[in-house]
């Protein structure tokens, strides 16, 4: 078995290393934004307009929270680019990989 010995690390690839992990935050944040608004266009207010618990006008909102979905959504795949972008500052500290 190979042993994986990384470089010293500069202070570029820490700043390297923290843009990779603000992506990571972003992703996070655009996915449970994407997942929130998808819920509530998709099953909440139409759940809630069947049972008469909201006025059936509340439906009109629907495609605002469709679209915010879609913008995040989006942002989910370019957070995804940047951080398979942004990780070859891994190969750089560590040059033999395990695979």
């Amino acid at each position: 078995m190979t042993e994986v010995d990384p470089l010293i690390v500069t202070s570029s690839q820490w700043q390297d290393i923290s843009s990779v992990l603000v992506y990571f935050w972003a992703f996070v944040f655009f996915l449970g934004s994407f997942a929130g608004n998808l819920l509530i266009a998709h099953s909440l207010i139409p759940s809630l307009a069947i049972t008469g618990h909201v006025g059936p006008s509340v439906t009109r909102v629907r495609p605002v929270f469709y679209s915010l979905a879609v913008l995040f959504g989006l942002a989910v795949i370019w957070t995804i680019v940047q951080v398979v972008e942004a990780t070859d500052v891994l190969r750089a500290i560590y040059p033999k990989v395990w695979i």
